[in-house]
């Protein structure tokens, strides 16, 4: 959905919020970076 905000501080104050709930599971953010298909070797 659409969000809206009441001002640019605002904006900054929900992006904060929404990384550190992203970070806080180190589990959530290794899966970004590990796949079966990714092969880094040479």
């Amino acid at each position: 959905s659409n969000r809206t905000f009441a001002n640019d501080d605002d904006i900054l104050v929900q992006i904060s919020e929404a990384w550190n709930a992203f970070i806080s599971c180190a589990d959530r953010v290794k899966s970004l970076c590990f796949r079966d298909w990714i092969n880094l070797t040479s």
